[in-house]
């Protein structure tokens, strides 16, 4: 209990107006201290959300990293030319606007070097983030874009299948992913 050097006598009732109005003392550090445990609360809430930052530990993600690499690589995503020994792995819109669509799904008289050039340099060659999931792994690819935007990405599935697969459409960095340091893998 603080010592108050007022005139009051111990023991004496205080009216709820005077106790309303009567100035209280706040020592200066403790006022410091609790202003200093409310932003790290703050802080802490405004983070949870965010991914974490670290090297990838684990070897199974580690060997998905550098296959995604590869693949986007071989595959002409990136600046590097792309790697015309392995065969170039197509989704449904590449067929759509690359070639005619045969019988059976097949894509007839694919225009590959119209492909390459409208896959060159749309994603960053190293990965940015990766993440656990139900069937494996979850790379994902910073975007290039025009304007220049950083958040958005592209993200490559690898599983126990030989190949990774990366959707047409952008993915979203959620907060189980885990942020790759600047430029840590190798191609």
């Amino acid at each position: 209990m603080m010592h108050r050097p007022d005139k009051r006598t111990q023991g004496e009732t205080v009216s709820l107006p005077d106790a309303m109005t009567t100035k209280a003392s706040i020592r200066p550090g403790l006022l410091r201290g609790a202003v200093l445990v409310l932003a790290v609360l703050l802080a802490g809430c405004v983070h949870a959300n965010e991914p974490r930052v670290g090297p990838v530990h684990d070897p199974d993600a580690r060997d998905a990293v550098q296959r995604a690499e590869r693949f986007v690589a071989a595959q002409g995503y990136t600046e590097l030319p792309p790697d015309t020994s392995v065969p170039l792995t197509l989704g449904p819109w590449d067929c759509l606007a690359f070639a005619t669509p045969g019988a059976a799904g097949e894509c007839d008289n694919l225009d590959t070097a119209a492909l390459l050039r409208n896959r060159h340099a749309t994603l960053e060659a190293n990965a940015r983030a990766y993440k656990r999931t139900a069937g494996g792994w979850l790379i994902y690819f910073r975007v290039a874009t025009p304007t220049g935007d950083p958040d958005v990405y592209r993200c490559a599935a690898v599983s126990d299948y030989p190949t990774p697969v990366l959707p047409e459409s952008e993915c979203v960095l959620t907060p189980q992913a885990v942020l790759l340091p600047a430029v840590v893998t190798a191609i």
